[in-house]
């Protein structure tokens, strides 16, 4: 019986060699045991240590959803020694629907510097180099060729000449600007688009001085600031002035939140429009004329050719601005009559109200809205500039004041509220008047939105219209331009979209 227990536990217990584990009963001194278990343990701890790293490694990339980056050094793009412009670099979303053309779908966020961070000749040129061979060169050219087929040219010229002979000359203007939006090279349509404006402004794109709208704007701005308040369409507006040397003041309750509102519909409209990447223009020499760059420049123009273009809209940040001109948002209508009662600003001095909007991370440098340096008010480059400015906010976002850098003023955004200031002294441009659009939040999910409108001493009932597209070949129909510069004395860099052609980006 004995005999046949310890023949049962023999084979319960198997051999090192037979099973790979040593016996519980093995001797002291079994050195083949000793060997194999230390080798096991430097086995499991060399697999523990790499799983170890693997882990790590896998938490660092998900948290900051791509590699890490050597630190920016003194020259870099993302490095400034200003403290104004070592403000903390934040990609914008990867769905923006205030960027056309841009990606929408689930990629790493685009590795521009935003906000004050500074883009650079060389910058640019690393990033051309980097991502030009990766374009889709057959798509863009399928898209390219989609967006040019315009298969009832003869129809809206028709349609153009109806309402020119009934006097509809609004209709009639919105019907050659199309057409000379897919051909701007045709002369008919740009003859009769220009006996369309020839029969609306009797007097000429441009007229004369007929007020003094310094005085106007003024006295009447100064007066209502007095008082604290003004009525107008049976809202209480309170008025403050915010400085003595700069006539600058703040409106409060200017537009209900529902009067914000109605501009929603009027962004996502203008936008729906241009569903295509911009051309990116650069209007300092140190871009356009940079030996790396200016092989991809369009000719007579500062902007990139298409491929370039193409290649870059989704590595730069930029604030956009939609023209909202004559005849074309009903809510502009209501908020001009509102500004002339409030204001003194009359409609025929003003230009065509924008749209603007700000994603997070991304600011509007320091500048003024007049010509720096300029005076001469009554002269006839005087009557052009952009004399007084009117702003109003359409939300409220962390981030986003509108600072007047000379003063250490700044205001904040709020739905309704309004700033308005004038960019003149003593007939000259004002350098008081400097102003900047600070920097939305990085951690802000909603966009800025605002409305501004700017005003002329001389008359510019024209300067309301949407103008015709410049004839540059290489332009798509409804294509919009991001323009960006440098602002006051080579600065920071600021890029902006529009949805109406800038002629600065012309040569």
């Amino acid at each position: 019986m004995k005999r046949r227990r310890k023949d049962r536990s023999n084979q319960q217990s198997p051999s090192p060699s037979s099973s790979g584990k040593c016996s519980v009963g093995g001797s002291k001194g079994d050195s083949s045991c000793s060997f194999d278990k230390k080798l096991r343990i430097a086995a499991a701890t060399v697999v523990l240590l790499a799983v170890a790293i693997t882990c790590v490694f896998l938490a660092s990339t998900s948290r900051s959803g791509e590699p890490a980056q050597k630190p920016s050094s003194p020259g870099s793009p993302g490095h400034s020694g200003s403290s104004r412009s070592s403000r903390p670099q934040t990609p914008p979303p990867t769905s923006n629907p205030g960027r056309p053309g841009t990606r929408k779908d689930g990629r790493p966020p685009p590795s521009a510097p935003s906000g004050g961070a500074t883009i650079t000749p060389d910058w640019l040129s690393e990033q051309i180099a980097l991502h030009l061979p990766r374009l889709d060169e057959g798509a863009l050219k399928r898209r390219m060729a989609a967006r040019r087929h315009f298969p009832d040219k003869n129809e809206y010229m028709l349609q153009g000449r109806q309402y020119a002979m009934q006097k509809r000359w609004d209709n009639a203007t919105h019907a050659f600007r199309h057409v000379l939006e897919y051909d701007p090279f045709d002369q008919n349509a740009g003859g009769f688009l220009n006996e369309c404006y020839r029969n609306m402004y009797v007097d000429g794109p441009r007229g004369s001085i007929t007020i003094n709208l310094t005085d106007v704007f003024l006295k009447k701005t100064t007066e209502h600031a007095r008082r604290g308040w003004v009525m107008a369409h049976g809202r209480n507006i309170t008025i403050t002035r915010v400085h003595e040397q700069l006539p600058a003041f703040v409106m409060d309750n200017f537009l209900s939140e529902e009067e914000c509102r109605l501009f929603d519909g009027e962004r996502q409209r203008m936008h729906g429009v241009y569903d295509v990447h911009p051309l990116i223009c650069f209007q300092n020499s140190a871009f356009f004329n940079h030996p790396r760059l200016k092989q991809y420049i369009i000719p007579d123009t500062y902007c990139f050719n298409q491929g370039v273009s193409a290649a870059l809209a989704p590595h730069l940040n930029w604030s956009t601005s939609a023209a909202c001109s004559r005849g074309e948002c009903g809510t502009a209508t209501m908020v001009e009559d509102r500004i002339s009662i409030v204001a003194g600003l009359p409609q025929d001095h003003g230009l065509s109200m924008q749209l603007l909007s700000y994603p997070a991370g991304v600011s509007y440098n320091d500048h003024t809205d007049c010509a720096t340096g300029f005076c001469g008010v009554t002269s006839d480059k005087g009557m052009v500039d952009r004399a007084a400015t009117f702003l109003v906010y359409l939300n409220e976002v962390d981030g986003g004041e509108l600072s007047f850098t000379k003063l250490n003023i700044s205001i904040k955004p709020k739905c309704g509220r309004a700033v308005t200031f004038s960019s003149f002294n003593n007939d000259c441009c004002d350098v008081l008047s400097t102003h900047r659009s600070e920097m939305v939040a990085a951690h802000e999910t909603r966009r800025k939105f605002a409305i501004q409108k700017w005003y002329r001493y001389g008359l510019a009932p024209f300067e309301s219209e949407r103008h015709r597209s410049p004839p540059v070949k290489e332009r798509l129909p409804y294509q919009p331009a991001v323009s960006c510069d440098y602002i006051l004395d080579g600065g920071e860099t600021s890029c902006r979209w529009y949805d109406f052609w800038p002629f600065a980006t012309l040569k």
